[in-house]
C-alpha cells in the first residue's frame, strides 16, 4: 500500500487489500442513494428488482442525476464500513458527508460495524432551492371546485440548505493518552480548528472561586498578578459542529445583525478587576467583539474557480451541478433564480435547466468546496499529519486539501474518468502548493 496514490476499484475490494490499522482518518463524500428502489423497479412494466451481490437487491438502474455510482447501497452496508474500520488505527476519526434523506441508513450501518458515533457537523449552505410540485396545477380546475384552496401546497419540497458529516472513532485501546502513545492518533485538533476572533486580550486579578475556603475576604477574591484570561481565547473559538458556507455566513448575518459585546461590570473594582494587556492598565472601555452570528462558526470562503483549475487540458463536458450549487430556472419566464430576476407574478415552480449546463473540464456533479475540506483535514491532523484515506475520491476534493495541509493520501476511485481528472487536479496542487491560488 503506497500513499499519495489514486487505487482505481471498487472500494470495498480495494479495501479488503489493505493491512490493519494504517489509516489515521477517513474523510469522504459517498454517494447519498438518493433515487429510491421505488422509483427505480415500481413504475408500470419497470425491470423487477433482483436479488444479487449489492446488497439485498442488485441495482442496476440509474441513481442521482443518471449518475449510476448514485445507484446501489454500497454507502449503507454494515461490509463496507468493517474494512474502514479494520484499517483505521485505533482511536482514528472517520469524517463521512450524507444526504439528508438517506444519512440515518448510513450512519446505522456506520455503528452497526463497529465505530462509536461522536457526533454530526452540519454544514450549511446558502444556494439551492426546493425541488417540488405544484399541487394546485395537478387539479383539473375545471372539474375540481376545490383546486383554488390549494394554491400555494406543494410536494415535500424545502429547500436544501445543509448535509450532516457523520463523526465517528473506531475505540481507542485504553484511554486517549493512552492510545496517542501508542498509534499516534486520538481525538481532534482542537486548537488547528479554533475560529479566529479580533476581540482584545482581557485578563483579570479577580482569583477564580473554588469553594468557600479558598476565597479571601480581605482582598475580596482578587490577585495581586494580572494572570487569569478574562476574553475569548486568543488562539480562536471552539470549533463548533456547524460549518458555515460564505453564502450561508452573510443570510446568518443579515437575520441576526451586528451585536457587540458590552463593558464589564465587575463587583468590589471600578474597572471591574479587567485589565488590558497592552497597556497594563485598568480596562473600561467596550470589549470589542462585535458582528454578525456568523462570527461564532467557521465559515468555508471557497473560490469560483477551484473546480476546474489543472483541468485546462481535459476535454469539456457538459456539466450538471448538485443542489447546492447551481441557480433554478422559473418555468415561467425562463429566468434563473437570483437577486437580479422578479418572480413575483410567475408560477412559483423552478427546475434545473440541463440543457444551459456549462462546459467544464471537472464535470463531477457533487464537488466540496476545498476550503471545507482543508478545514477538516486540519481539525483531524495528528501531530505527525497521518495519512487520510477517501473510498471515494471522486474528482479528488480531500487529496488536494491534504496537499495544502501538510498530510498524505490515499484515494480509491472507480470511475475512471473521475481520476483523470483528480490526478490533473492534484499535480496542479502538489506544483503550487499554497491554496491562495486555488
Amino acid at each position: 500500500m503506497k500513499t499519495n496514490k489514486i487505487y482505481h476499484g471498487e472500494c470495498l475490494e480495494t479495501l479488503k487489500g489493505f493491512e490493519d490499522n494504517c489509516i489515521d482518518t477517513i474523510i469522504t463524500d459517498p454517494p447519498y442513494h438518493l433515487t429510491s428502489i421505488v422509483k427505480r423497479f415500481g413504475k408500470k412494466n419497470s425491470a423487477p428488482a433482483k436479488f444479487g451481490t449489492d446488497g439485498v437487491f442488485q441495482r442496476s438502474s440509474k441513481g442521482f442525476m443518471g449518475k449510476e455510482w448514485d445507484g446501489g447501497d454500497i454507502a449503507f452496508q454494515v461490509e463496507l464500513w468493517r474494512e474502514c474500520l479494520r484499517v483505521l488505527k485505533p482511536g482514528g476519526t472517520v469524517l463521512v458527508f450524507g444526504g439528508t434523506r438517506t444519512y440515518h441508513r448510513m450512519a446505522c450501518a456506520i455503528e452497526d460495524s463497529g465505530f462509536v458515533i461522536k457526533d454530526c457537523i452540519m454544514w450549511l449552505y446558502g444556494s439551492g432551492f426546493p425541488k417540488a410540485t405544484d399541487i394546485s396545477k395537478q387539479l383539473d380546475k375545471k372539474e375540481n371546485k376545490e383546486a383554488k384552496q390549494w394554491n400555494g401546497w406543494k410536494s415535500h419540497g424545502l429547500k436544501p440548505s445543509y448535509e450532516p458529516i457523520i463523526v465517528a472513532m473506531k475505540p481507542n485501546e485504553g484511554s486517549y493518552a493512552q492510545n496517542a502513545l501508542k498509534h499516534g492518533v486520538a481525538g481532534l485538533n482542537i486548537d488547528g480548528g479554533r475560529i479566529g476572533h479580533n476581540e482584545p486580550e482581557w485578563h483579570t486579578k479577580r482569583n477564580p472561586r473554588k469553594d468557600d475556603i479558598t476565597f479571601s475576604k480581605k482582598t475580596c477574591g482578587f490577585n495581586s498578578e494580572k494572570t487569569t484570561l478574562a476574553s475569548a481565547n486568543q488562539k480562536g473559538r471552539f470549533p463548533a459542529n456547524i460549518i458555515l458556507d460564505e453564502e450561508a455566513g452573510k443570510m446568518l448575518d443579515e437575520q441576526s445583525g451586528v451585536s457587540k459585546s458590552g463593558k464589564y461590570k465587575g463587583a468590589g473594582s471600578k474597572s471591574g478587576g479587567i485589565w488590558d494587556k497592552s497597556t497594563g492598565k485598568p480596562a473600561g472601555q467596550e470589549y470589542g467583539d462585535k458582528g454578525g452570528a456568523s462570527r461564532f462558526f467557521y465559515c468555508a470562503k471557497a473560490s469560483k474557480s477551484e473546480r476546474n483549475m489543472g483541468c485546462e487540458e481535459l476535454e469539456n463536458e457538459k456539466f450538471t451541478a448538485g443542489n447546492y450549487s447551481q441557480s433554478s430556472v422559473c418555468k415561467t419566464c425562463n429566468k434563473t433564480l437570483n437577486g437580479t430576476n422578479d418572480h413575483s407574478k410567475c408560477s412559483g415552480e423552478f427546475y434545473y435547466k440541463e440543457t444551459e449546463s456549462k462546459k467544464t473540464s471537472n464535470n463531477h456533479p457533487t464537488v466540496k468546496p476545498l476550503a471545507l475540506m482543508e478545514y477538516l483535514c486540519t481539525l483531524t491532523k495528528t501531530p505527525t499529519g497521518g495519512v487520510v484515506l477517501d473510498p471515494f475520491l471522486g474528482s479528488g476534493t480531500t487529496a488536494i486539501a491534504c496537499v495544502n495541509t501538510g498530510r498524505e493520501y490515499i484515494g480509491i476511485e472507480k470511475e475512471a474518468e473521475y481520476i483523470k481528472i483528480a490526478e490533473a487536479r492534484i499535480k496542479y496542487a502538489e506544483k503550487h502548493k499554497a491554496k491562495e491560488l486555488f
